[in-house]
């Protein structure tokens, strides 16, 4: 038994590595990985005596509701509509097979018996997330997909690879400060070689959108990590140096900052009584307006994909966005909890809501 615990810990350790690199890969460990926890709640069905008295929205019933809720949200929606649509339940069905992962985990499964080895989540991000962006960058380089000017890999679009590959780097920073002097120099020069082709890849895949949380970022990692081990004064050089070496990194390779400032120049031009050209921030505010009309036309039941393809022509949409934009939105809205509440009402607003606030509580 401890030998299959030990494998099934390297499988789940490794996952990281091939998540932008192998198609299809994340969800057959999501998949096996629930079907193992399923048979480990069977054989242990109580917790731990052990286990701390949890906070209100800490407690498990919240963090299993907020795994399920989306898969209720898309039934009730469908059920209301009298409708069956499949694909809608992709993405809200892999997030419930993560509750039985969730309460296996809560009842000791893939627990270490050695008390010194590190986490799942701190091997993660210390030593794997830098890996897997070493591992995504020949994937990225030779089987990468354009977009108009933006890049992406082979089945992860620009927008959600630049986003991952930041949020991997960032993660990895956080790691590499706070385990610094327990690390060997080896291990710390991975970190920074995977930081730096994190960032890369982030970078050349000329996408603005995960760029946003930089700051957010910057200020948390100061305030936690850096100020607690040397004070505010020294906590704000490291901060100082990656201001200058981001800026000097936009004076060399200056298209991600003329996209950020084009997108400033797009939002102030922005009209909103008047038909607006096709920007890309202009599209982006139309799809939020076109959102807000849809959900108040059928709060309850929701559109589902494309129901609300039928109002695309209202005359109160055609006053500001082009044809084309109207019917662009068939894409997506940019935002899951937008989406999630066009196609399922207010089910989905509520799904995709709690599904955010309880991990930031």
């Amino acid at each position: 038994m401890t030998h299959y615990i030990f494998n099934w810990r390297f499988v789940l350790l490794i996952s990281p590595v091939f998540f932008l690199a192998v198609k299809s890969w994340t969800n057959a460990v999501v998949m096996i990985t629930s079907v193992m926890a399923m048979v480990h709640l069977a054989r242990h069905p109580a917790l731990p005596n052990t286990q701390p008295a949890p906070s209100v929205f800490g407690s498990d019933r919240w963090v299993i509701a907020a795994l399920a809720l989306p898969l209720i949200a898309v039934c009730i929606g469908q059920l209301l509509r009298w409708e069956l649509y499949p694909p809608n339940f992709d993405a809200p069905l892999r997030l419930a097979l993560c509750i039985p992962i969730f309460m296996a985990l809560r009842r000791g499964w893939l627990a270490s018996k050695n008390p010194a080895e590190p986490s799942l989540t701190v091997q993660w991000t210390l030593t794997m997330l830098p890996i897997a962006m070493l591992v995504t960058l020949p994937f990225f380089h030779f089987t990468s997909s354009a977009f108009g000017n933006q890049r992406g890999t082979y089945f992860v679009d620009p927008l959600t690879f630049g986003s991952y590959t930041l949020l991997f780097s960032l993660l990895s920073l956080a790691a590499l400060t706070h385990f610094w002097q327990d690390i060997s120099t080896p291990r710390r020069l991975l970190s920074v070689l995977g930081i730096i082709v994190g960032l890369y890849m982030s970078v050349t895949t000329h996408s603005r959108s995960g760029w946003i949380n930089l700051p957010v970022f910057l200020l948390l990692w100061t305030v936690l990590l850096l100020k607690p081990k040397w004070g505010l004064a020294k906590s704000l050089m490291p901060l100082a140096g990656i201001l200058v070496l981001t800026c000097l990194f936009l004076w060399i390779k200056p298209a991600l900052l003329e996209r950020f400032s084009l997108a400033i120049q797009e939002l102030m031009s922005y009209r909103w009584d008047e038909m607006n050209p096709d920007t890309s921030v202009g599209m982006r505010i139309a799809f939020y307006r076109f959102a807000y009309f849809y959900f108040l036309q059928s709060p309850i039941a929701g559109w589902g994909d494309l129901g609300w393809m039928k109002l695309m022509n209202s005359p109160e949409l055609m006053v500001y966005a082009s044809e084309f934009a109207r019917d662009f939105a068939k894409n997506g809205f940019h935002n899951e909890i937008v989406t999630s509440t066009i196609r399922s009402g207010i089910w989905g607003l509520g799904a995709s809501v709690l599904f955010f606030a309880v991990p930031v509580y």
